[in-house]
């Protein structure tokens, strides 16, 4: 035990330095820590970070078809994709296999609120070679809970190379977390904004699990039947305001468009016999004769799988299952949702973080685990040392008593 000999007088004087040591060690156990997690909580400004995609095997239109006006040169064994005029020809010449990938690049800067953070996304698929597809996304989010401010402060533009328009939205209100998650997470669902469907949808959480070398959170999404129509119309009519109310579909939706926007669109479906857009067994599945008169357009199903460190909120994985393929209505793109059928596949793939890309993630998570590990190990001591101190307290008010009974 701690022994303070002296007088009485003295050993007041220990009694009262004790106490304010150990009120100021549980005080520093007690908001230090969480004062220096207050500070690291907010996404960071001047942040650049790469996402790429291992190359998986990927059922989708040939861009050399598209570019050449012909059958892909892997279906050219076929007699109806040999002689056949290109506007003619079955939608499953066009379709072959091969591999595809995706990279992101997301940058974070600051905005003139200290409580706000801008974040910008490129995105780019490659499909056998061609890059298909680029998106150029920008969000402000709340820095400390990864949400989007409520107001129009986010916009997305769309582009195809060699294709001379695109899609460009209004600055608009966006929902739903998407690029980062709140810090510390809770075991529920969390509403995810889809950059291809143009609207959130629950995020809903599945377990704990152990992911890329931490403990993780595991969560799941499914998004089915999107037409990307409709995903479209939305881009152009994103809400400018909390309150606006809620935006329509089909036709409804459609009638709100300016007339370049729904010109734009309006390229988005494909007619002919249905013998062009269905395999024998769709045909018969779905009841059409070989030469019935089809109208399809593209729609989009997804199934995501993220994998989130549930103290830090840093994603640690993520793989997303996409199909977007030609269907008549949303009944039977319901039913065609994840059917790899090269009759009606506009791109059917997989993508999954690379190494290098887990490595990163993996890194960051370790990093702010390891600080909070750290400040949680200064709590604990700071809180035994004041517990320390008081039990010394109490001892050296009992030898005095002990003393003076004795005397």
């Amino acid at each position: 035990m701690i022994s303070f000999p002296g007088t009485w007088a003295r050993r007041q004087r220990s009694i009262v330095i004790l106490l304010v040591l150990a009120a100021l060690a549980f005080m520093a156990g007690s908001f230090i820590p969480p004062l220096l997690i207050w500070s690291i909580k907010p996404i960071p400004a001047g942040v650049s970070a790469e996402f790429h995609t291992e190359p998986a095997y990927t059922v989708a239109v040939d861009p050399s078809a598209l570019e050449n006006r012909t059958a892909s040169e892997a279906n050219l064994d076929r007699p109806e994709c040999r002689d056949t005029a290109f506007k003619d020809l079955p939608f499953s010449c066009l379709v072959t296999e091969g591999e595809s990938f995706q990279t992101r690049i997301t940058t974070t800067s600051q905005t003139a609120d200290d409580e706000e953070i801008n974040v910008d996304s490129v995105i780019k698929a490659n499909v056998f070679g061609y890059e298909v597809a680029e998106f150029q996304d920008h969000v402000r989010l709340e820095s400390r809970s990864a949400y989007p401010v409520a107001e129009p402060a986010s916009s997305l533009t769309m582009s195809i190379p060699g294709v001379p328009s695109g899609i460009e939205s209004e600055l608009f209100v966006r929902e739903g977390l998407q690029y980062f998650f709140p810090f510390t997470l809770e075991r529920r669902s969390y509403e995810f904004f889809d950059v291809l469907a143009q609207e959130p949808v629950a995020l809903d959480y599945v377990g704990e699990t152990n992911r890329n070398g931490h403990d993780a959170y595991e969560f799941h999404q499914t998004i089915t039947a999107v037409s990307t129509r409709e995903a479209a119309a939305r881009a152009f009519l994103q809400p400018t305001s909390i309150t606006s109310p809620q935006l329509a579909s089909g036709e409804v939706l459609f009638n709100q468009l300016s007339v370049e926007q729904q010109d734009l669109i309006s390229g988005y479906t494909f007619s002919g016999p249905a013998s062009r857009f269905y395999s024998e067994e769709e045909l018969e599945r779905f009841d059409y004769g070989v030469e019935d008169t089809v109208v399809v357009e593209p729609f989009y199903s997804v199934s995501r799988t993220v994998w989130v460190e549930p103290s830090s909120g840093i994603i640690l994985d993520g793989t997303e299952n996409r199909h977007v393929y030609l269907a008549a209505d949303v009944q039977e793109a319901e039913a065609l949702a994840f059917d790899p059928s090269r009759a009606h596949a506009l791109y059917l793939g997989e993508n999954t973080w690379d190494q290098q890309t887990l490595d990163i993630q993996r890194a960051a998570a370790d990093e702010v685990v390891g600080e909070l590990r750290a400040l949680q190990i200064f709590s604990y001591l700071a809180k035994a040392l004041a517990f320390l101190l008081i039990l010394g307290t109490v001892t050296l008010i009992l030898r005095n008593r002990t003393q003076q009974a004795a005397s």
